[in-house]
């Protein structure tokens, strides 16, 4: 697919169609003095004119006025959460008429989600994880059913920090 700009006024229209799809929207927030993803329904909610001073044991958000909407290096959040739930049931035991025990799987019902403000980084991590969790014969089902319904929309970073790879 060819990479393709959107323009800020826009950004309003891509989160109504990606709802409309019943998608859960994500992108990032500035929460607690840190930029976060965290649900998102208005383009207001996202850290216009926040960008971050970031160095080993060093993070900073400031306020500049200026329009963009990304222009902060990757925070302390990546997309893991999104990938690999905290807790979560994987099998349950039942007992069988003649008393003995029957494991039954439990996946996950999953709500797909679209993604707001990935970067190449995460997009890297993505492959990687893909990589183990989603090929072969030892792939994930837990994994790849929450990977699977991931839209991703991703943008340039501008603004790398001194902790990037």
């Amino acid at each position: 697919m060819k990479p393709a700009f959107l323009p800020r006024d826009d950004l309003q229209r891509l989160i109504d169609a990606l709802r409309r799809e019943h998608r859960q929207v994500i992108g990032p927030q500035v929460r607690d003095g840190t930029i976060v993803f965290d649900v998102l329904e208005r383009a207001a909610q996202l850290p216009v004119g926040v960008v971050d001073d970031q160095a080993p044991g060093r993070y900073r958000l400031a306020q500049t006025g200026s329009p963009r909407c990304f222009g902060w290096a990757n925070g302390p959040q990546a997309l893991k959460p999104l990938t690999f739930a905290p807790h979560e049931p994987l099998w349950r035991a039942e007992r069988a008429e003649r008393g003995e025990l029957r494991f039954a799987e439990t996946l996950p019902e999953v709500r797909p989600a679209a993604v707001i403000g990935v970067r190449g980084c995460d997009l890297a991590a993505l492959g990687l994880q893909d990589q183990h969790f989603c090929y072969g014969e030892y792939a994930d089902a837990y994994y790849n059913r929450r990977r699977r319904t991931l839209f991703l929309v991703a943008i340039d970073c501008a603004h790398p920090a001194a902790t990037c790879f």
